[in-house]
């Protein structure tokens, strides 16, 4: 199996944490729009220091730039997020079309909004390194394509699916037999 070594999983890490602050911040009505923008500025900045300090650019490679480490699991972990976004905003498109067929039935005249939670992107993204890891055993080393692109969105959009595979094998493996 190709996962995680110890130093990938620690740049994850690193840099999924100011990713995670700046989510954290937009959503966040404590702040003013002025601030919200600053601090995500600053987390933006802390993440590409992050990226330089822990993977310094190697001049002679051979590889294109995206297909270096830190690119290629940032490009990767994006598009896996994208899928995740678009779970749960499907999840609020079906919830809204359950609530009008409901109102239809009483002959209510009321306007449904879609329902965001900004908890529901919070519990993907905490959980998305379980994801994450299912994502980079699936596709291995392979390189950067329409196929790999498509199947980091795809495992985001089944996050759900995915983290529960996990916990129940994992909790399958930790039985006494």
């Amino acid at each position: 199996m190709d996962g995680f070594s110890l130093i990938e999983f620690l740049s994850a890490l690193l840099l999924g944490v100011p990713t995670v602050t700046a989510v954290f911040i937009l959503q966040s009505r404590r702040f003013t729009i002025l601030a919200r923008v600053a601090l995500v500025v600053c987390c933006i900045i802390l993440f590409a220091v992050f990226a330089w300090l822990l993977h310094p650019a190697i001049q002679l490679a051979s590889a294109e730039w995206w297909e270096r480490s830190p690119w290629r699991h940032m490009i990767m972990y994006s598009l896996m997020m994208v899928g995740v976004c678009a779970s749960i905003l499907n999840k609020a498109i079906e919830e809204r079309r359950r609530e009008i067929s409901r109102l239809k039935v009483s002959d209510e005249k009321t306007k449904i909004r879609i329902r965001l939670d900004g908890w529901d992107f919070v519990k993907g993204f905490l959980l998305s390194w379980i994801t994450y890891s299912c994502l980079i055993s699936q596709i291995g080393k392979s390189s950067l394509s329409v196929a790999t692109a498509v199947i980091g969105i795809q495992t985001g959009f089944f996050w759900e699916t995915v983290v529960g595979k996990q916990i129940s094998e994992r909790m399958r493996s930790a039985r006494p037999t």
